[in-house]
């Protein structure tokens, strides 16, 4: 169960239901989140929320942290909005380390911490389309009015792991977490 959990907080978020009148929803942190969010902003639009069930931006980099964690494409591809944040990676294939500040350099240069809600799981009860037109979608934490939903999350979203004894019980790794 401890695979779930992100172990990269202290203490969990706590915060009231909201019932927001917002203009376009975006599901996922991860870059095509924050493409999609630095895209609106540079649009004009400002009624943005994001939605990201980890405590920060990053996707996938946000949990791929383990010892020696790097991007296998070369950084001056992967890396998106180098340009518009005036930012040369460091190496030529960078560690998780500056991908993951990336991220978040990414989320400040466009005001995407405004309103974002981070430790926030979105279920949907059936597979959506890449983008829907909703007149409302309930949770328990957050009530949507007439959005666009953008849904930006990785095809593999959770964690799986295989059945394997390690010679320290104090490691454990899963394809996304790697915890010593």
């Amino acid at each position: 169960a401890h695979y779930i959990d992100d172990p990269y907080i202290e203490t969990p978020i706590e915060r009231e239901p909201l019932s927001d009148e917002i203009d376009i929803v975006i599901i996922g942190g991860g870059f095509g989140g924050l493409l999609a969010g630095a895209r609106l902003r540079e649009a004009g639009i400002e009624n943005i929320r994001m939605i990201e069930k980890a405590a920060d931006f990053g996707g996938t980099w946000y949990w791929n942290r383990y010892p020696g964690a790097a991007c296998d494409i070369e950084s001056y591809v992967y890396l998106p909005l180098l340009e518009e944040l005036d930012y040369m990676p460091s190496e030529k294939y960078v560690h998780a380390k500056e991908i993951l500040a990336h991220s978040r350099a990414i989320g400040r240069h466009y005001d995407l911490y405004e309103g974002a809600l981070f430790q926030t799981e979105v279920r949907v009860p059936s597979p959506p389309s890449m983008i829907t037109r909703s007149r409302s979608a309930k949770s328990s934490l957050l009530t949507v009015s007439r959005a666009l939903n953008v849904i930006a999350v990785p095809l593999s979203r959770t964690s799986s792991s295989s059945d394997f004894r390690t010679v320290s019980s104090d490691l454990s790794c899963t394809s996304s977490k790697f915890f010593l």
